[in-house]
């Protein structure tokens, strides 16, 4: 089966050895992970019936990629490390079982469970047949941004089942490339800049040194929530704007509102569909159309608008008109 390019904002490369012979899949699978994601010398004991698929988006500074199938070992190696472009961290996510080696220790690891390494070192992944996991490549600058010392973290178990490890990984999961063409209401950058501060997170219930503690801020969270009321119907309001007028960098922003449980994206959407509703229940608005409300209520897209108000208030924007006191 060819590389695909989906059509949309973020181009998506897919890829499977279906249609492929057997004596080609297992090279062509490795000739697709290093050119399209990271250098690795691979090896499978099913290499006559290897089977395997293959997903990568990009995401703003991330590469988001799904991989899954027969059983395999991934050794990244001198050679591979040599041969590289570019060097970066990875925070992988297995769904099954799987174990990580480097050369002085070995680390086993669950379903769930996340650990971030460093490309730049020699270490090798064995995978399970049918295990398939997330890998989300990220810079070292970008990841310096939110985490201290990110070095203190690398090949720490992430332990899963932990409040803010379990929030890590549904949140990457809800990234995967499969998923992509699922229209987002939110921007890449956006997206982005949630794992990071997920990430920062996670990183204090397993290395507390590795990442400044998670504090909370009442005063400056409130603010920043008044901010995104004030400005939610803004069709283009990022994280940076609000930032900006409270004056906080975007990395500042986004760990006050994950400290108390909250994202951006989260208090966006909620603002516009309060506003909305405001609208559609409001007889002097009666002279708009739902698409309208819903854009001056900063959505977009219609059908995006109309799943906000059925997920939020349990009615679609038309029920809501219609069951407003009075009519």
């Amino acid at each position: 089966m060819e590389a695909q390019k989906e059509q949309g904002t973020e181009p998506v490369f897919r890829w499977s050895t279906d249609q492929l012979p057997p004596s080609q899949r297992l090279d062509a699978y490795v000739g697709n992970i290093c050119e399209r994601f990271i250098h690795v010398t691979t090896s499978s004991r099913e290499v006559v019936d290897f089977h395997s698929e293959l997903a990568v988006r990009q995401l703003g500074p991330l590469s988001v990629a799904y991989m899954g199938g027969s059983s395999q070992d991934a050794f990244r190696t001198v050679r591979d490390i040599a041969r590289s472009t570019d060097q970066s961290y990875h925070l992988v996510i297995g769904h099954g079982p799987w174990r990580l080696r480097r050369p002085s220790e070995e680390l086993l690891l669950t379903a769930g469970d996340l650990v971030l390494i460093d490309s730049r070192f020699e270490q090798s992944a064995h995978w399970p047949s049918g295990c398939t996991a997330h890998n989300v490549k990220i810079p070292f600058e970008w990841l310096a941004a939110w985490v201290p010392e990110p070095r203190k973290l690398v090949c720490q178990r992430m332990d899963g089942s932990a409040p803010w490890g379990r929030l890590l990984a549904q949140y990457v999961a809800q990234l995967a490339p499969q998923l992509a063409d699922k229209p987002l209401p939110l921007s890449n950058q956006m997206l982005a800049d949630q794992v990071g501060a997920l990430l920062s997170l996670a990183a204090t219930e397993v290395a507390p040194a590795a990442s400044a503690p998670a504090r909370t801020y009442p005063e400056l969270q409130a603010r920043i929530v008044d901010a995104i009321r004030e400005r939610c119907s803004e069709p283009a309001l990022e994280a940076l704007d609000i930032a900006r007028q409270v004056g906080v960098s975007v990395r500042t922003l986004h760990r006050v509102l994950s400290a108390g449980a909250l994202t951006f994206g989260r208090l966006l959407i909620d603002a516009r569909a309060d506003v909305a509703r405001r609208m559609l229940e409001a007889p002097g608005f009666d002279r708009l159309s739902l698409e309208e409300i819903g854009q001056r209520a900063g959505f977009s897209d219609a059908s995006h608008f109309s799943r906000v108000c059925s997920a939020r208030f349990g009615h679609t924007p038309s029920a809501l008109r219609k069951l407003r006191p009075g009519t």
